[in-house]
């Protein structure tokens, strides 16, 4: 299909896409929920369309179906080719390494890979974006080109840390993005994920430990170590602490991608206690889930957990969580099904109904765990590295802020990371 085709066929799609959720009633209310679930507050309408578009092509229904899939069944006769093709569009970094007339020459600091990409607008409309800056942009690709589709941000070639870490945030939010049309990079992952699993399965006797999060710094510290032959046995007695508690809750302060950014300061920080289960996945890496244990709790039929009903919901829609670990529980609670079908107020008849309706991403994509694509990453591996340079060095309030803004220090990111 020509590119100028193409190009009218996404708009139009997009057009048909924000018509159709303004006139749907359901999917009004479904939206409206999802505003309120994420303390997000719109101010005014650009701000609108920008959230509006993002739960549109990543949003999900209550029971877990995507949005777009809604869409799909509402509009059978629908252009299904477009909007497969945003179903796969992603939000990635990308340093501009040529600008044509017609396209960029990027390289993606996530994939770690070169992409042409061509705007949907004249590239005369987006000058303010130059050799070696990185934008943050969401792309769709067709037919084998790939497309801008939104262009969020520049970020200047001389803020190389933020641009890093807005592409550990990217990684973060869709781990998949990392081998995104990159085999050799997937197979790299692959062969560390294995080397993690069998280190881990050695280390605690399996596959999974829960710890309370006032532990899981040491925890993670110390595995760390064995695996890279440091130490040659962890002593799980000094680690895993007895919990006093199994409950659910919101931990607003490590909502999103912000909960492993959060992490990497430190589980203890937050003033709240709660469980944190450590499960590492032969196929798709290392996972650290939030209420793990709680949720143990509850397929054991411990029916004190608070909020028990969150919490299986969480573990079910949240895509953070692989469907191995499901199989699991099931093997080990053989109710789990009937808890799943009575909570979520489903008829599942087996596993992988379960999998097929809550998982499906994983079936259908090379998707990895975050942490495992985090520990393989160039682009946090510099996040990290700028953050030891700066605890290492002692930066005076009035001093240029080291963010390059040309603005002091007091005035810039000292409230960001100063203490």
């Amino acid at each position: 299909m020509p590119v100028i085709e193409t190009t009218e066929c996404i708009s139009k799609t997009m057009d048909n896409l924000i018509d159709f959720i303004v006139k749907d009633e359901f999917l009004g209310n479904q939206f409206e929920n999802y505003l309120i679930k994420n303390k997000i507050e719109i101010q005014k309408e650009s701000e609108l369309n920008i959230v509006l578009i993002d739960y549109i092509l990543e949003g999900k229904l209550d029971d877990g179906i995507r949005v777009l899939d809604y869409y799909v069944s509402k509009n059978p006769s629908c252009d299904k080719k477009t909007v497969n093709a945003l179903k796969e569009s992603f939000i990635s970094i990308f340093k501009i390494e040529k600008i044509e007339k017609n396209h960029y020459v990027t390289f993606c600091t996530a994939s770690e890979k070169n992409y042409t990409l061509i705007p949907l607008v004249k590239t005369t409309n987006l000058r303010g974006i130059g050799l070696y800056d990185f934008i943050k942009a969401r792309i769709i690709e067709i037919d084998n080109n790939f497309y801008l589709l939104e262009v969020f941000d520049c970020i200047s070639a001389y803020k190389e840390y933020f641009a890093y870490l807005e592409t550990t945030k990217a990684l973060i939010r869709n781990p998949k993005i990392a081998v995104k049309n990159n085999t050799e990079k997937f197979l790299e992952l692959k062969k560390s994920i294995m080397s993690f699993h069998s280190s881990f399965v050695e280390c605690f006797g399996g596959d999974e430990i829960i710890v309370s999060n006032k532990k899981a710094d040491e925890l993670l510290e110390k595995f760390y170590q064995f695996h890279t032959g440091e130490i040659d046995k962890i002593d799980a007695g000094d680690i895993k602490d007895e919990i006093k508690e199994y409950k659910y809750f919101d931990i607003e302060e490590f909502n999103n991608e912000n909960f492993l950014l959060n992490a990497k300061e430190g589980f203890s920080n937050s003033n709240k206690t709660y469980d944190i289960g450590f499960y590492s996945d032969f196929d798709t890496g290392l996972y650290i889930i939030p209420f793990l244990g709680t949720f143990n709790q509850i397929l054991s039929k411990n029916e004190d957990i608070k909020d028990k009903d969150d919490c299986i919901k969480y573990i079910l829609t949240n895509d953070k969580i692989p469907p191995n670990l499901l199989r699991k529980k099931q093997n080990e609670y053989h109710n789990f099904i009937e808890i799943i079908n009575k909570t979520m107020n489903k008829d599942f008849s087996s596993i992988e109904d379960v999998i097929e309706f809550y998982k499906s991403d994983y079936k259908e994509n090379q998707r990895l765990s975050s942490v495992s694509v985090l520990y393989n990453s160039k682009a946090f591996s510099k996040v990290l590295g700028h953050n030891e340079t700066k605890e290492n060095k002692t930066i005076g309030r009035n001093d240029p802020c080291p963010c390059g803004s040309g603005k002091k220090y007091k005035k810039c990111c000292l409230n960001k990371y100063g203490v």
